[in-house]
């Protein structure tokens, strides 16, 4: 008896949870509240956005203003293309660059420096046990001669040298 009562609770569930489905697709799923570091990391990423590259800022602006901008976007797209097509012609290139990052990023103390690289039919999985990006770090990314390495690197002899993001 406490095993049929089991199954019809079961029963229960099951049947109410298509209405629940059916809610949560009609109304759609709220969102997990951000972790005060999600929400940091996404604060870098839009003063990026709006003060290295002006976005969201077109509309503000006096169409004189626009197309300067638009201009130096242009321009500066096509000098990085150049730079990269000269600078890392090998296809085999992403690998070196992949192994140069694992190699000048920072790591706890004791800690056994460890890189991953899977290819999978739809991905490239690249981890490793680095201590992970500042603020800092995300915004050299995106920037040219603007390394964080010349700077911090101190005695230890970094392998990317080039600033470029």
């Amino acid at each position: 008896q406490q095993q049929q009562q089991q199954q019809e609770g079961a029963r229960t569930d099951r049947s109410e949870a298509p209405a629940v489905l059916q809610q949560v697709m009609q109304q759609g799923v709220p969102p997990l509240p951000a972790s005060k570091e999600e929400t940091e990391c996404r604060r870098v990423i839009e003063d990026i956005r709006t003060r290295t590259y002006g976005v969201g800022l077109e509309d503000s602006l006096p169409e004189a203003m626009r197309e300067v901008l638009e201009k130096a976007r242009l321009r500066t797209q096509r000098s990085c293309e150049q730079l990269a097509e000269k600078l890392y012609s090998s296809s085999t290139h992403l690998v070196y660059e992949l192994i140069q990052n694992a190699d000048d990023c920072d790591y706890m103390q004791n800690t056994v420096p460890a890189l991953s690289i899977e290819a999978t039919p739809s991905a490239l999985i690249v981890a490793s046990n680095e201590c992970g990006f500042r603020a800092k770090d995300v915004v050299s990314l995106c920037e040219i001669a603007s390394s964080t390495k010349a700077v911090e690197s101190g005695d230890k002899q970094k392998t990317g040298e080039k600033g470029l993001g």
